[in-house]
């Protein structure tokens, strides 16, 4: 089982859904097949591989005093992905293109959680004020079928491109990609 579950690590891009396999895994019996999971969700780079990397504690006998292996592959995998997410944070700040990132579940499909000082830039606007709004809430240029569809696709798991204008609210239309 900890061999299938390093395979899962190496085909991570191939599997669906390989974190949801990753969080059973980390909750083995055995503590070889937990220590590669941990390891494995060092690979994701998301705040998910964090959650389910650290439920390998709720299965120590004494949480406090995990297995030292355990404990030591848990350390390096936090280190590792607190090193990537300060990573994407400077890209996300000083990236000269705006970005906008959604929420992705209903029934809040669309909401802004987060804009860069590009975006707050291109909307002439403080980028903390954009937080909370929809994407249907600016005045747009554009058919908003077209948004809602996109949006929908995305809840489906579609990767989605579209181009649409907003008019910010000094009466200036701009381009959002």
């Amino acid at each position: 089982r900890a061999q299938a579950v390093r395979v899962l690590c190496y085909w991570r891009d191939r599997v669906k859904d390989p974190l949801a396999l990753l969080e059973v895994q980390a909750q083995d019996e055995s503590p070889r097949v937990r220590l590669e999971a941990v390891r494995a969700c060092s690979f994701f780079k998301t705040s998910k591989a964090a959650e389910v990397a650290l439920t390998v504690l709720d299965k120590e006998a004494d949480p406090s005093k995990p297995d030292y292996y355990i404990q030591y592959t848990l350390d390096e995998t936090m280190r590792a992905l607190g090193e990537s997410e300060q990573r994407a944070t400077a890209l996300f700040a000083q990236a000269p293109d705006a970005i906008f990132i959604l929420d992705g579940e209903r029934p809040h499909l669309g909401r802004l959680l987060a804009a860069n000082p590009a975006a707050g830039d291109l909307h002439a606007t403080p980028p903390d004020e954009l937080v909370g709004r929809h994407l249907l809430d600016f005045e747009t240029v554009s058919p908003r079928e077209a948004l809602v569809d996109a949006l929908d696709r995305v809840h489906g798991g579609e990767r989605v491109r579209i181009e649409i204008s907003h008019t910010r609210h000094d009466g200036q239309a701009v381009e959002v990609a």
